[in-house]
């Protein structure tokens, strides 16, 4: 069975270790960038999800892996980064 991640601010990620989802904290997009390294070194997890801040700085990245990821809004609020790719897919889905 496959793991879940959740790549987030620390505040966010770490009572999620009591779910099952191991978290993986990271305030900048550098943290960011080397938590997804070491998701992606296994092919363990097979969902991720991650604040949509970082994974509007983290888009080429989140694109060359193979993990279905979600982007979830963090305690600041949504930027409609999940909006947008939403729209994108179902633009390309139906050819519109």
């Amino acid at each position: 069975m496959s793991k879940i991640a959740f790549i987030g601010p620390k505040s966010l990620v770490a009572p999620l270790s009591t779910t099952g989802i191991e978290p993986f904290p990271a305030e900048t997009s550098a943290e960011g960038e080397k938590a997804l390294a070491q998701i992606t070194r296994t092919t363990d997890f097979g969902l991720l999800f991650i604040t949509e801040r970082l994974a509007e700085e983290l888009t080429a990245q989140l694109q060359q892996t193979k993990l279905t990821y979600l982007p979830l809004p963090d305690h600041r609020g949504t930027t409609g980064f999940f909006t947008n790719e939403l729209k994108d897919l179902i633009k390309r889905a139906t050819g519109a």
